[in-house]
């Protein structure tokens, strides 16, 4: 008689468990935390900020951002009026994921958002910011917040068309 080949099913239930254990780790490790995620939006949106400018400035035409708590959209100036810039990948409407929302303040004042005392941000397209030509930018602070964590990222935009970004922080460590 020769002895039993094989593994028992304890074996391998205890096995199964352990490799249960490394792959929900390696998940959790892997998966963006909420400061990771609202460091590459913040980092995407500066970008394509500076695209804005780039692209008024090939344009000979000035171009805008409309800034809303969970989206943001490019305009382009045509007509006297200003349209939503379509077919453009890169300078198309974004929304923001989970918890992450935007505020704006231009030339010191904070934007209201299209829709407050009733007006229809689909008829007045108005953007809370404007590249121009020249390379100038209305200067602006604009702010992603994750609303879960409560950090922040800070993008700033001078006159002169510089844009900055500053790492986030906390509001309680202000």
């Amino acid at each position: 008689m020769s002895p039993d080949r094989g593994f028992t099913l304890l074996e391998i239930l205890v096995v199964l468990v352990i490799m249960g254990v490394i792959l929900s780790l390696a998940v959790l490790r892997l998966a963006p935390t909420g400061s990771e995620e609202g460091q590459r939006i913040a980092a995407q949106l500066l970008a394509r900020l500076e695209l804005a400018r780039d692209e008024s400035i090939l344009r000979s035409r000035p171009l805008g951002v409309r800034i809303e708590p969970e989206r943001y959209t490019f305009l382009l100036a045509a007509d006297g009026a200003w349209q939503p810039l379509e077919g453009d990948r890169a300078l198309g409407e974004t929304r923001m994921p989970g918890n992450l929302r935007l505020t704006v303040s231009a030339d010191g004042r904070t934007a209201r958002a299209p829709g407050d005392d009733g007006d229809d941000a689909d008829k007045d397209p108005a953007p809370s910011l404007v590249f121009y030509p020249s390379g100038e930018v209305t200067p602006f602070t604009l702010e992603l917040r994750n609303t879960g964590t409560d950090r922040r990222w800070s993008l700033e935009g001078f006159a002169d068309g510089r844009l900055s970004l500053e790492a986030g922080e906390t509001a309680g460590a202000r």
